[in-house]
């Protein structure tokens, strides 16, 4: 996390030591991919922040979720937790409808366009992807 441009709790290892996958600087406050930023090495980080906001910062993934034709896909749908009063217990449902995030290109992590990194497209709904029927279960 980089809150006021400083880094809180631990700091990213260094550049040397993390292999090729991008980095997201993801402003907190943010949804629907408007202010995601990707970079090559956790040095960049601090370049993307500004000093009045808050950012969540993420290395990528090393095998992430393609879809058939290469692009980067993730899974939305609906939970609701419930907590007992106990603080102890809790509850999990699962809303079976929901959607697909798609990256316009194919993946690559050479490529740091937001283009091939943030899922941003959204119209396909998860009932109509193939493996949905197996990967739901597993959701449960």
């Amino acid at each position: 996390i980089i809150e006021k441009g400083q880094w809180k709790g631990a700091q990213p290892p260094p550049d040397e030591e993390v292999g090729n996958l991008p980095w997201f600087v993801k402003e907190a406050d943010r949804n629907w991919g408007t202010s995601v930023h990707v970079v090559s090495k956790p040095s960049e980080c601090m370049k993307i922040a500004n000093n009045e906001s808050t950012y969540v910062v993420q290395q990528h993934v090393k095998d992430p979720l393609l879809m058939e034709d290469g692009r980067k896909v993730h899974i939305k749908f609906y939970v609701l937790l419930v907590g007992f009063e106990d603080g102890v217990r809790w509850d999990l449902y699962t809303f079976k409808e929901g959607y697909l995030s798609i990256s316009p290109n194919k993946w690559t992590p050479e490529d740091l366009s937001k283009e091939t990194q943030v899922t941003i497209i959204r119209t396909e709904r998860i009932g109509d992807w193939a493996p949905w029927p197996s990967v739901y279960p597993k959701c449960k």
